[in-house]
């Protein structure tokens, strides 16, 4: 007798299992799974945030600005300053559409990073700031001779302390925001996080330009008022 229960209850725990992995199986290959293996990126996050007075490309009163937090020795932001800004630049900029605000976000882990920040103030107060951009994504680009080279030419004075400040006013932004990452961007208060395809870029671009001058649409939480 109890042999006989024990041989159903181990039958029952195999019908289970088996049950488990079919639902499990399936649920991940629904209808709502990805068919490719591509990451599911997430849908843009509001946030109200000030440009500062860092480096930028195009029309001061463009209708469209888009921050971009950068890492200047980050490889994921200088494939978008190499293959992506060029076509922000044809479809927007020159038609003075679009400002692209460059919002310092140095990483730990980059050692030249914050000091790279430094130098392309000092490019853009020289109104020099696209040779800056030309010259970290060249493939032969050293950060530490790079550096070498600025500072011999033109020695540190009270205005890197000023961008250094701004270089902090932007990180503190950053960590309100909850940006982590670099590159992340974020188009007239709409945050998107990583190098993105320029299709999705210019979706929120064409978005932005289109409902220009007007208010985001926030939804009040329950038990709040807006």
């Amino acid at each position: 007798m109890n042999k006989n229960l024990l041989t159903i209850g181990m039958l029952l725990l195999l019908v289970i299992g088996v049950s488990n992995l079919y639902i499990n199986i399936h649920q991940s290959a629904g209808p709502n799974a990805a068919h490719n293996d591509e990451p599911q990126m997430e849908k843009p996050r509001l946030s109200l945030m000030p440009e500062g007075n860092n480096p930028f490309i195009g029309p001061a009163d463009a209708p469209v600005t888009m921050l971009a937090f950068v890492d200047y020795d980050c490889p994921y932001c200088k494939l978008f300053i190499k293959d992506q800004l060029p076509l922000l630049m044809e479809k927007y900029v020159r038609k003075g559409a679009l400002k692209i605000v460059f919002k310092d976000h140095p990483l730990e882990r980059h050692a030249q990073a914050p000091q790279l920040a430094v130098v392309a103030h000092r490019y853009f107060q020289r109104k020099t700031f696209d040779a800056f951009l030309k010259n970290i994504i060249d493939p032969a680009f050293n950060a530490a001779q790079f550096i070498n080279d600025e500072m011999a030419q033109f020695p540190a004075d009270s205005m890197d302390n000023v961008y250094r400040s701004e270089m902090s006013s932007s990180k503190f932004l950053a960590g309100v925001a909850g940006i982590t990452a670099t590159p992340t961007f974020v188009v007239n208060n709409r945050i998107l996080v990583g190098l993105r395809k320029p299709e999705e870029l210019e979706a929120l671009i064409d978005y932005s330009l289109k409902n220009a001058g007007s208010k985001p649409q926030v939804e009040s939480p329950a038990g709040s008022c807006n």
